[in-house]
């Protein structure tokens, strides 16, 4: 289908929720929720004044937040988040108390509904704001020196920001525990930006960006792709450059589906002629499998975030199980046999064998 809305004049932000309804939020902070049919339900205006949100999320109780820049008496703009219920009624909006010029730039929720808002805190600062669905400010923690560019946020309440130095010294990437401290901070050796960062169910974190490397007669561009595990340790990375040879190229965003397959989106130069002729670039790397048809057991007091290893296999425990394999509890280990690995996808990665309890 295809409507048009009249009472919203610019829809900047488009997101949906698990029953299929869409949601518009677009220029003076208006919020219009439609049916999967695309018909309008309710509509929410006057949230933030002029200028638009700049990101917006829906919970799984179909709560709406959003955030971005918003009037100011004083600098026309500020750090303002504000939360919807799923009738579209105003339940709580706040401002950053600090003064000076912030913008924020993605919101977010963790499985206890707290609030999590990051963004420019303006001076070559990374800001980031912990709310309670209530609101109530919890924390606020400001790092210095870092370009903020994306955000996540896991199930436990952890925040992780991807975003660089000052003039894409390094590629940064950044996590903070539930209470707002600092727990570490993965820069690369390059320069470089990043662009998208994604969780898998385990905790680790993927991010996409651009790194550049210096060449005799020139200074490159390289697509990087990096896995690092919740500790901050790097996993593995991927470089490419693209269909060209890295005179124009850069990541967008990032994506992970349930069988361990990572898809970055960005841009490429192809045919010599750099940013002059430049086409969309999708691509899907895949670590090769490395499968033991052994049978092996590891204690319970090893799993951490419902995942475990064995041996070069980390287990999913809140999936289902997949053909050619058994898995036996007992009250104190698990195993886990595979018939051959041929009876097990292509696709499937050495980090995301999945299975259900039995």
């Amino acid at each position: 289908w295809e409507k048009q809305h009249i009472r919203m004049w610019w829809g900047c932000i488009v997101s949906t929720d698990l029953r299929g309804n869409i949601y518009l939020g677009g220029d003076g902070w208006m919020v219009m929720k439609l049916d999967p049919a695309g018909k309008a339900l309710w509509t929410a205006s006057g949230l933030g004044g002029r200028y638009e949100p700049d990101d917006m999320y829906i919970d799984d109780a179909g709560n709406v937040y959003l955030t971005g820049w918003a009037e100011n008496a004083t600098t026309d703009i500020d750090y303002r988040t504000v939360k919807l219920n799923a009738a579209g009624i105003l339940q709580w909006a706040r401002e950053c108390p600090w003064g000076g010029v912030q913008q924020a730039r993605r919101v977010r929720t963790d499985d206890a509904g707290n609030v999590y808002v990051t963004g420019d805190g303006g001076g070559n600062t990374l800001l980031s704001v912990k709310y309670d669905s209530a609101g109530v400010l919890q924390w606020s923690a400001w790092e210095p020196g870092f370009w903020w560019e994306d955000a996540v946020v896991d199930h436990s309440g952890n925040l992780y920001v991807a975003g660089n130095a000052p003039i894409y010294q390094s590629f940064r990437v950044l996590k903070y525990n539930t209470l707002g401290e600092k727990e570490w901070l993965y820069a690369t050796p390059e320069a470089g930006t990043a662009a998208g960062i994604a969780l898998d169910p385990c905790g680790d974190v993927y991010v996409s960006g651009c790194t550049y490397v210096q060449e005799p007669d020139r200074t490159a561009e390289e697509l990087r792709t990096m896995k690092l595990s919740s500790g901050g340790h790097l996993l593995w990375q991927a470089r490419d450059r693209g269909l060209g040879s890295g005179n124009y190229v850069t990541t967008q965003d990032i994506g992970l589906d349930r069988n361990g397959g990572v898809y970055v989106s960005g841009r490429t130069d192809y045919g010599g002629r750099g940013y002059l002729q430049c086409a969309t670039l999708t691509l899907k790397y895949q670590p090769a499998p490395r499968l033991s048809t052994e049978r092996s057991a590891v204690d319970f007091s090893e799993v951490q975030l419902g995942c475990t290893v064995v041996d070069t296999l980390v287990i999913h425990s809140n999936l289902c199980a997949l053909p050619g394999m058994t898995v036996t509890t007992t009250d104190s280990e698990f195993s886990v046999s595979l018939l051959s690995p041929g009876n097990l996808p292509a696709s499937t990665a050495e980090y995301l064998l999945t299975f259900r309890p039995v």
